[in-house]
């Protein structure tokens, strides 16, 4: 099973280099078993954390456009206020469903793709 570090970095660079150490660290010379096992998960890894970090950004711009507080946004989507605030935030890795992210959308007033765009 693959784990995220604790703390990953944000900007591409930093990301870049992190994964260039990965790669010296293992050794990769060409797609294979060891490939697979080792970038695939990592890669889709990094996909996740970005795609997480944009739809925080933009869950609490949007909200804060509103002038709502995390209580009053989750009470329109009907989801805990608790988990909103993990929406909310980059450090936490959980990503809402899709029907989740519709039911977002239409509560914020904004297109779901929106929410996902850099």
């Amino acid at each position: 099973a693959w784990t995220t570090p604790p703390e990953l970095p944000t900007d591409s660079t930093a990301l870049r280099l992190l994964f260039l150490s990965q790669i010296q660290k293992h050794h990769f010379r060409r797609p294979g078993s060891c490939h697979d096992r080792i970038w695939l998960p990592f890669r889709d890894c990094l996909q996740h954390l970005i795609i997480k970090r944009i739809l925080a950004r933009n869950l609490k711009k949007r909200r804060s456009q509103l002038d709502l507080t995390q209580e009053q946004a989750a009470e329109k989507v009907n989801i805990t206020a608790k988990y909103w605030q993990r929406l909310e935030m980059t450090s936490q890795v959980d990503l809402p469903s899709l029907p989740t992210l519709f039911k977002i959308s239409k509560a914020l007033g904004i297109e779901a793709y929106l929410l996902l765009k850099e």
